[in-house]
C-alpha cells in the first residue's frame, strides 16, 4: 500500500470494507473486507445423534440437547420462526433445524415451521430454522431441549 491512502467504503450490515486509493492516480488500488462473526451460544449444550424420520425415510444425524440459555435469550436468532422457549424444557417436544437440514430436506420450505416430524420415535414441532453460518456443536443439524432425564 505505498502510495496509498486508507479510506471508509461501505458498512453494510455490519460487515466491513475498507479500500485504498492510489495516491498518485487516485484510482482504486484495492479493498479488504470483513463480515461479523456468528456470536457462539451462551448456554450449554449435549452433543447427541438422533434418528429422524422424515416422511417415509429414516436418517441419523448430529444435533444437541440444548440448555434454556443456549440461544443466549434471543442473541442468536433463527432466520426462521424462533428458538426454544425456557418454557419448552420440561420435555422434548419442539425442534430447532440447521439451515443445511432445512434446505436439503425441505427444499427451504418456509411452511416447515409448525409441522411435525419424529425425533428419536417421538413427535416434535418445528419451531424454527437457524441461519446458515450456525453450526454449534460443529455438524448440529437440529436442536431439541435439554431435559431432565
Amino acid at each position: 500500500m505505498a502510495n496509498s491512502m486508507v479510506v471508509p467504503s461501505t458498512v453494510v450490515k455490519q460487515a466491513i470494507q475498507l479500500c485504498w486509493l492510489s495516491a498518485a492516480t487516485l484510482a482504486l488500488a484495492g479493498c479488504w473486507s470483513a463480515a461479523p462473526q456468528p456470536e457462539p451460544p451462551a448456554g450449554s449444550y449435549h452433543p447427541q445423534e438422533f434418528e429422524v424420520r422424515m416422511a417415509e425415510a429414516t436418517e441419523h444425524m448430529k444435533g444437541a440437547e440444548v440448555s434454556d440459555d443456549f440461544f443466549a435469550g434471543g442473541k442468536i436468532r433463527p432466520m426462521l420462526g424462533r428458538t426454544i422457549l425456557p418454557s419448552e424444557h420440561q420435555s422434548m417436544q419442539v425442534a430447532v433445524l440447521s439451515y443445511e437440514l432445512w434446505n436439503r430436506k425441505f427444499h427451504s420450505d418456509p411452511a416447515m415451521v409448525g409441522r411435525t416430524l419424529a425425533v428419536n420415535g417421538q413427535n416434535v414441532t418445528i419451531v424454527g430454522v437457524m441461519p446458515k453460518d450456525f453450526s454449534v456443536p460443529d455438524g448440529a443439524q437440529l436442536w431439541v431441549p435439554l431435559t431432565a432425564r
